[in-house]
């Protein structure tokens, strides 16, 4: 059992998992086929802002975001002053 996630990490959950993104990729909208099991988890979103709030981090940088559950999750994690920095392939 884990912290229940925040408002703004369940819709953006539930937006992602409800989201047609075959579609998107047939409107050629992507370049790759993205499936909704992407998404970063609930457990994995509460681990990784653990982690940050632990580790006392100032600056994160992501790497690939998908539709940001596990930037948004770290975000949560860093102190108010902090800065989360994401990069994404797709639009």
């Amino acid at each position: 059992m884990t912290t229940p996630e925040s408002e703004p990490l369940a819709e953006l959950f539930k937006k992602t998992i409800s989201h047609d993104w075959e579609q998107v990729f047939m409107e050629g909208k992507t370049k790759f086929r993205l499936p909704k099991e992407c998404i970063t988890g609930h457990v994995e979103g509460q681990t990784l802002k653990m982690l940050i709030h632990m580790s006392q981090a100032r600056k994160v940088l992501e790497i690939g975001m998908f539709t940001g559950y596990g930037a948004l999750s770290m975000a949560e994690g860093l102190p108010e002053d902090g800065c989360l920095v994401a990069c994404e392939l797709e639009p």
